[in-house]
């Protein structure tokens, strides 16, 4: 073999190694590609669910304004106007008493519904019997509200900040405890809910509080609610 015929065969070699290399290039290229084209349709299936998740939320606000406006229609209709009575013009009036303290109220006595008791706006009283009762038996919770994690972030770096809740029945434990459809459950005695572990953790520790904060956020807005356990 002449010197000529080896150095050709040398740059074919050459030549089918670079396009080897060439290849290996592309495939690995191509691999990323397929990858974050899978990455970009599971986010974009998370969005959907969320707007859906939230857009029920707010069809189911949307009806129960809508019942609450045709019920005070309904009532309005059934409800005749009081008659007014005429002054007789041969008996005097009668002079009203005037109330010893006019300022005076009587203040509403605190509801209670399932083992739970509203003290105030934003605070409650649970006793412990009913916390154990829920806590034991996680399936009637789930029966009762559904929690979806809340992502937030860009496409590409989203974390869970919090839980959204969504009640399925109006006489829910959750109702309860002062929690609306639609609210984030963000925190609890200040350990952040983000993520199912976490958040799981967090709640099977209630067991052996006697009291616990709960932050929320209600359409946009935070709220701390405050719970005594006895």
């Amino acid at each position: 073999m002449s010197e000529n015929d080896r150095t050709g065969i040398e740059q074919r070699l050459a030549r089918l190694e670079g396009r080897a290399s060439a290849y290996k290039i592309a495939l690995v290229v191509s691999s990323l590609l397929a990858l974050m084209l899978l990455a970009l349709v599971l986010v974009y299936f998370i969005n959907v669910l969320t707007m859906r998740a939230q857009l029920e939320v707010y069809q189911q606000d949307l009806a129960e304004l809508k019942q609450q406006v045709s019920d005070q229609r309904l009532h309005a209709q059934q409800t005749p106007p009081p008659r007014r009575k005429r002054p007789n013009p041969k008996t005097p009036p009668a002079n009203k008493p005037t109330p010893k303290n006019p300022t005076t109220k009587i203040a509403p006595k605190p509801r209670s519904i399932e083992g739970v008791t509203k003290l105030g706006e934003h605070h409650f009283l649970i006793a412990k019997t009913t916390l154990d009762e829920h806590l034991a038996d996680l399936n009637s919770i789930i029966n009762q509200a559904q929690l979806v994690p809340n992502f937030v972030g860009p496409p590409d770096q989203r974390r869970i900040d919090g839980f959204r809740l969504y009640l399925d029945k109006t006489d829910s434990i959750f109702k309860a405890l002062g929690l609306k459809g639609g609210d984030v459950l963000k925190s609890i005695n200040g350990a952040k809910l983000d993520g199912v572990e976490s958040g799981l953790t967090l709640f099977q520790t209630l067991r052996h509080e006697t009291h616990f904060t709960l932050v929320i956020e209600r359409r946009q807005f935070p709220i701390e609610l405050h719970y005594q356990i006895q």
